[in-house]
């Protein structure tokens, strides 16, 4: 704010200006205002830089434990399939010298059910193990075979050397299967 003076009596006083000077805090800081502003501004810039960085990190964190868990889903889901048709080779073969079917379309149904989940090991398993399963299934089939020319399993059938051959044959590949399929059981299975 700014006055000016005019005395006709006083000379002096002629065209003098006198201007309001105010020495307060914001008047003492004002020059350094914009230098404060970029530091401020600086400041919460970086802040922001760091919480984004932070935020990635987590995001990163939370993505890979993502992956991990999809591997192990898959891991188990390959496993439950395998774990499946391995098992079924077991349950039929029990099925075959235990149960006494009333006619030969009873077993004949089972073999063919039998036969249906056979038939995916060649897609779940690699070469070695599909091809072991398949010869697994030859023994089977035989055993079937077998069954078809005896209405009951007897105590005699049972100690028949043909019966006996099949019996070590199958009980001989499906340890050696066995022990090829626990590298399909899944790491955090095994812990």
């Amino acid at each position: 704010m700014t006055w000016q003076l005019f005395s006709p009596d006083l000379p002096f006083l002629q065209e003098m200006t006198i201007k309001q000077v105010h020495y307060g805090f914001w008047e003492s800081i004002q020059p350094y205002l914009p230098l404060a502003a970029a530091v401020i501004a600086g400041t919460l810039s970086t802040i922001g830089i760091f919480v984004t960085c932070n935020l990635a990190k987590k995001a990163r964190d939370i993505s890979e434990e993502q992956k991990k868990i999809a591997e192990c889903k898959l891991q188990l889901d390959s496993f439950d399939k395998r774990f499946y048709v391995f098992n079924s080779y077991k349950e039929f073969y029990t099925e075959l010298i235990s149960k006494n079917y009333d006619n030969e379309a009873k077993l004949l149904e089972s073999y063919t059910k039998f036969h249906s989940i056979h038939q995916q090991s060649s897609f779940l398993f690699p070469t070695n193990i599909s091809v072991a399963l398949e010869d697994l299934w030859d023994t089977l089939h035989g055993i079937t075979d077998f069954r078809v020319d005896k209405d009951k399993m007897t105590i005699e059938v049972l100690s028949l050397p043909d019966f006996k051959n099949f019996q070590n044959d199958f009980l001989r590949k499906y340890k050696t299967i066995r022990e090829a399929f626990e590298h399909y059981v899944p790491s955090f299975l095994r812990e």
